[in-house]
């Protein structure tokens, strides 16, 4: 009775979710496989053994283009596609130089579902147009959830049409049975809200299609989450292979990518690192493949940057459905410990390679309190490789776990032995801090996001702006600044980042973003330490204008261990949405332990019932106040100015920024008495806001106008 019970369960539970995936997904490719449309679907291998071999053929022609230095090469339209055995290792293209790779209506299919495939070295000015690339098979397979298994940590579920099964291939069961993640999305496919992250532990094959998935940690099971329903019937859900990336762009400069369409990736869809950078993504689409019912695109992040001297230009871009970040911009931390031959010698360790050289400043900061330590320099740089760089490495993250700190593996297998300007005397480990390669100078602009899985933008970073951009159905923060300064260890703090003009609609809506004490609010500034940062200001000069916050799972603005910030003239709208669980923030704008902050000219509306305050500030921020009318007052002269200009306060000591229209700083000045003469030279015409501020976090404005002849 009972087995018939629950057949006549699983029938109506089938006809109930065919009817949600019509509604949902529609007769998108004229088929019922959701994985490809229907052309598509239906190549023979005679057809793909073509394809395999135009493949092979396409990728040397390019190589030799490369290689005689030609400045443009035309890959002809239509479908290329690489197999596994050929994409054993990756295909490098090496030392391309001034050249434009045109592949307008040409499609890579790529037949393996892990690991790197693209890789791009010690290039320089190089384009690439017009591409298109996708999977076959796909780096992930999704399907229904029929049954939900509390008891046993489990539920079953049946594969979608067109999608393989977890254990048809054996790249499901050797590298993701215990360690793949997943996603859940509702019938209509937009992300879960109130899910907690979990894996999948082990499979269980029903036949037809069914598979009952046993939960490594059960989590949305257990009574204090279960309550948010974050799992349904009905509910659609996404098991990938996370490895590696499909395009690597390393040690090069001036790559661009204009017009390409990414339609999945094994990993990260773009990840640039070191060299000089200045790579530039413009009209990219990272997104599920048109006319199917793919809920997922890039497994990872879809364009990270890492220890490049200047990060990206992303503009114009669509990042949809992605499995980690949509973009992440950062340098590393450095763990330093005391040489014990000499008072001026440390020792450093980093995650990945790191361009030490002498006459670079470094930060020194205590690891456990973040504490400053001292800034120096480096007079000269040693590298220690071998067996003993690998044991000392793997005794310090051994010490590490056995203090309770979790801290990430170490590819790098190298420490670097650096002679200081001056003695030091390290009392234990100090965290290293150096702003020469951190992608800086990026800039984010005109960008649509998503339905990402965790964070819209993020940064640890500096110099940069992120303008302009849309973000929507977000994990954690649409925006983030967050210095993750344990277990990850990418930063550096965030420094001079304008965040304006953006729209961030649906953020913070996994349980994920609400467990977080550091890394709650929409749009979001702070540091990954759960510590005292009373008199600690990390991140600094950092500007939050005219930004429009929409329904945020927790505070809508909140700013943390910073020095001189502005926010000004934003909207929060429908912040805290969802239930708090705990560590939340839970107010329109929050400001912690800042110092220097003007806040000013903003508007909290629709406050829900979860809300505490509209604004809330803690005890330990200190905001900037206007100078008494009584007290000398600055003075800017000439003004206009189209020469050298003097800012005065008489008999004072004051700081002086200049602020554009956009509320970037382009001149600062500490530490000055009376007069300051500047060269405006290099100051575009236009209108300019000059902040005067004393000792005492008074301050006063005032307007410049700067106009060259």
């Amino acid at each position: 009775m009972k087995k018939n019970l629950f057949l006549i369960k699983l029938i109506c539970s089938l006809i109930f979710i065919n009817v949600l995936s019509v509604f949902a997904f529609g007769e998108a490719n004229g088929s019922d496989n959701l994985a490809y449309p229907k052309e598509i679907a239906e190549w023979s291998e005679a057809i793909k053994a073509e394809q395999r071999i135009a493949g092979e053929e396409m990728i040397g022609a390019l190589k030799n283009a490369i290689e005689a230095g030609l400045n443009e090469y035309k890959i002809d339209p239509g479908n290329y596609r690489l197999s596994k055995s050929f994409l054993a290792s990756p295909v490098i293209f090496e030392n391309a130089k001034d050249i434009e790779i045109i592949a307008d209506s040409a499609t890579i299919w790529i037949e393996k579902p892990d690991g790197l495939v693209f890789q791009i070295m010690n290039s320089v000015n190089v384009k690439i147009t017009g591409l298109t690339i996708d999977y076959d098979p796909l780096p992930f397979t999704q399907g229904t959830i029929l049954e939900l298994l509390p008891s046993e940590n489990a539920l079953i579920m049946n594969i979608d049409n067109g999608f393989s099964s977890p254990m048809e291939d054996q790249i499901y069961a050797a590298t993701t049975k215990y360690s793949s993640r997943v996603f859940i999305f509702n019938p209509l496919g937009e992300m879960r809200e109130n899910i907690r992250d979990d894996w999948v532990k082990d499979f269980e094959d029903l036949g037809d299609g069914k598979y009952k998935l046993i939960l490594k940690g059960g989590y949305n099971y257990l009574p204090d989450y279960a309550k948010y329903q974050p799992y349904k019937t009905g509910d659609k859900i996404v098991i990938p292979v996370r490895s590696g990336a499909l395009f690597s762009v390393t040690k090069s400069e001036s790559v661009k990518f204009e017009n390409c369409n990414i339609y999945t990736s094994c990993g990260m869809g773009f990840i640039c690192t070191y060299g000089k950078g200045k790579h530039e993504f413009n009209n990219v689409n990272i997104i599920p493949r048109p006319n199917t019912g793919r809920l997922l695109s890039a497994v990872a992040d879809g364009i990270h940057s890492y220890n490049s001297e200047i990060g990206p230009d992303i503009r114009n871009c669509r990042i949809e459905n992605l499995g980690d970040d949509a973009i992440n911009l950062h340098g590393f931390f450095g763990i330093a410990f005391q040489n014990p031959v000499s008072s001026k010698v440390i020792e450093i360790t980093n995650p990945f390679e790191y361009n030490y050289h002498e006459g670079m400043k470094l930060e020194l900061f205590d690891y456990e309190s973040l504490q400053w330590i001292d800034s120096l320099r480096i007079e000269s740089v040693e590298i220690i490789s071998g067996s003993v760089a690998e044991t000392r490495i793997e005794n310090l993250r051994s010490t590490f776990e056995t203090e309770g700190k979790r801290i990430r593996s170490f590819q790098w297998k190298s420490i670097y032995r650096i002679t200081l300007n001056k003695p030091i005397a390290l009392q234990s480990e100090a965290l290293v801090v150096n702003e020469d390669y951190v992608s800086g100078g990026f800039k984010v602009i005109n960008n649509n996001i998503q339905n990402i899985v965790s964070r819209g933008i993020l940064t640890k970073s500096a110099n940069g702006i992120i303008g302009g951009n849309t973000t929507n159905h977000t994990g954690y923060s649409g925006i983030l600044l967050y210095s993750e300064a344990s277990y990850w260890l990418e930063g550096p703090f965030n420094k001079n980042i304008t965040v304006e003009n953006n729209k961030v609609e649906n953020s913070c809506i996994s349980l994920n973003a609400r467990l977080q004490p550091n890394e709650n609010g929409a749009i979001a500034l702070d540091v990954d330490k759960d510590i005292d940062f009373g008199g600690k200001y990390l991140c600094e000069n950092i500007s939050i204008l005219n930004n429009h916050v929409k329904t945020s799972g927790t505070s809508g603005i909140s700013l943390n261990a910073s020095r001189n910030i502005t926010i000004q003239n934003n909207l929060v709208e429908n912040a805290v949405s969802l239930e708090p669980f705990k560590n939340n923030r839970n107010n329109g704008i929050f400001i912690g332990c800042c110092t220097e902050y003007q806040l000013e000219d903003n508007t909290v509306t629709d406050t829900s019932s979860w809300m505490l305050d509209p604004v809330a500030i803690s005890s330990c921020a200190v905001s900037l106040r206007p100078i008494n009318s009584e007290t000398k007052k600055g003075l800017l002269y000439p003004n206009p100015s189209d020469d050298v200009f003097s800012a005065q306060l008489p008999n004072r000591n004051f700081s002086l920024a200049i602020y554009d229209l956009s509320g970037r700083i382009v001149f600062r000045k500490e530490d000055n008495y009376d007069l300051v003469k500047i060269d405006s030279v290099g100051f575009p015409s236009g209108f300019y806001s000059v902040l005067f501020a004393l000792d005492n976090n008074t301050w006063q404005r005032e307007k410049l106008i700067i106009c060259h002849n």
